[in-house]
C-alpha cells in the first residue's frame, strides 16, 4: 500500500455492510457528521449511477474551495507553461512558514501533495488576473467569481463552489474531459494519488479555509476499484483541529458504508 500524503492517518472507525436503500444510506451518513460532533455533508456518486447525499441542503450551497482549487489551478499552471511539468523545481524564497514540508524547494507535485500555499500564489501572480478569470469561465468552476486578492481569492476571496459541484468538476477531470490536454490532466491526476491498496486507489485533495468564519474543511476525490468509481465531496465546519481531522474519518467511514471498498463489489 502506498501513501502519498505523509502524516495523516486515515482512520475508519466503523465498518458496515451496505444499507438497504440511498435513502437510508443518506439518513445513516448523516449521523456520522451527528455522531462526530460537527456540522456538515457529503455527497458521492458512482460511476453506475448511484448517488448518496447527507445534508441536501448544504451540498448545493457555494464555499471557499481553499486548497481544492489546486487541481484546476495546477491545471492551469500546466497549460500556461509556467512550469514545464509536474518535476520542475520552484525555489524556496528563504522564509519560515511554520510548517516544515513549506521550507524547502518545491515542485508542483509536492506543492500539491503538501499543499503549499506559497507556491500556488506564486503561480497565480505569473498566471495574471485576466488568465485566471478566462480558466475559471472557460471551466465554469464553481461560481467563476475571482474578485479579492489574486494570490488568495479561493482562500478568502469571492469564489464559491458547492459540494455537489466539485463532485461534477472531478467527473470531468477523471474522464479527460476538461478544455486542456490529456498530457496535462494525467500528471495532474497522478499528483493526486492518495492512497493505493490490493483492490483500490484513492484519488484525493484536502481544504481548509483558515481565513474566515467559520472554518471551512474540504476532503474531494474519487475512490477507483476493478469494477466502479466512486467519487466524493466532504466539506464540513471547522471550529478545532480535532473537527479538521473529521475530514478524513468521516469520509472513510461514508465510502466504506456505501460499498467503495466492498470486496464483493469488485469480485470479476
Amino acid at each position: 500500500m502506498r501513501v502519498c500524503f505523509k502524516g495523516l492517518v486515515l482512520v475508519i472507525a466503523c465498518w458496515c455492510a451496505p444499507l438497504s436503500s440511498m435513502a437510508e444510506q443518506g439518513a445513516d451518513l448523516g449521523r456520522l457528521f451527528q455522531d462526530s460532533g460537527v456540522d456538515g455533508a457529503v455527497i458521492i456518486h458512482s460511476s453506475t449511477g448511484e448517488e448518496f447525499v447527507s445534508g441536501p441542503e448544504r451540498v448545493d450551497r457555494g464555499f471557499l474551495p481553499a486548497s481544492t482549487f489546486k487541481i484546476l489551478h495546477a491545471l492551469i499552471v500546466l497549460d500556461t507553461g509556467v512550469v514545464a511539468n509536474e518535476d520542475e523545481i520552484i525555489a524556496w524564497d528563504g522564509v519560515d512558514r511554520g510548517y516544515e514540508p513549506w521550507n524547502s524547494d518545491q515542485t508542483l507535485r509536492s506543492a500539491l501533495q503538501h499543499s503549499a500555499v506559497w507556491v500556488f500564489q506564486g503561480f497565480a501572480r505569473e498566471i495574471g488576473p485576466e488568465r485566471m478569470q478566462h480558466y475559471i469561465s472557460l471551466v465554469g468552476y464553481g461560481n467563476e467569481n475571482v474578485g479579492g486578492p489574486l494570490d488568495s481569492f479561493w482562500l478568502d476571496g469571492e469564489l464559491r463552489i458547492s459540494p455537489r459541484e466539485q463532485l461534477t468538476f472531478l467527473e470531468r477531470l477523471h474522464a479527460n474531459d476538461l478544455p486542456f490536454s490529456e498530457h496535462h490532466m494525467e500528471i495532474v491526476k497522478d499528483c493526486l494519488v492518495w492512497e493505493e491498496a490490493d483492490s483500490w486507489t484513492m484519488w484525493a485533495k484536502t481544504g481548509w479555509t483558515m481565513r474566515v468564519t467559520p472554518q471551512i474543511g474540504w476532503l474531494v476525490g474519487w475512490v477507483e476499484n476493478s469494477r466502479e468509481v466512486w467519487f466524493f465531496a466532504t466539506n464540513l465546519d471547522i471550529g478545532t483541529r480535532e473537527d479538521a481531522q473529521m475530514r478524513f474519518t468521516i469520509t472513510m467511514n461514508a465510502l466504506e458504508r456505501v460499498g467503495a471498498f466492498n470486496e464483493s463489489a469488485i469480485s470479476p
